[in-house]
């Protein structure tokens, strides 16, 4: 897959976020409520066994079961393309920032106290 691309003729890709194994992560725009979202996409083609199908389904599943405003909402998942080229796309809510590894990867050296609040943040607990 390259920019530009169109997956199942709305969601076109923008830049890579992310890669492993058989799956890429991108962001795309929406064609249909123009807004940016994030695609994962596994191809079917380069699985060697169909565990990645089932982790796939898994974490779908549990993303369409979360609402968590510190947790990108699911919009979607689907089946694209056929044969060697159908891939299993997962559709989430984009949301603009620095993951903690790019801040980390960027030279941001967290204090004691500002670790603590990104932990207190995931666990929905506040921190005097």
């Amino acid at each position: 897959m390259k920019a530009g691309a169109v997956i199942a003729e709305r969601y076109v890709l923008g830049r890579q976020i992310g890669n492993g194994g058989s799956t890429a992560t991108w962001v795309a725009e929406d064609r249909e409520s123009g807004k940016k979202v994030v695609l994962k996409l596994l191809s079917l083609g380069a699985m060697e066994n169909w565990k990645g199908y089932e982790l796939f389904e898994r974490e779908a599943g549990a993303l369409r079961s979360l609402h968590h405003d510190r947790i990108p909402a699911y919009l979607d998942h689907f089946c694209s393309g056929t044969g060697a080229q159908a891939k299993l796309v997962l559709v989430q809510e984009y949301v603009e920032g620095m993951n903690l590894q790019g801040k980390v990867a960027s030279g941001w050296r967290g204090t004691e106290k500002e670790i603590c609040v990104i932990a207190a943040h995931l666990s929905d607990r506040t921190i005097d």
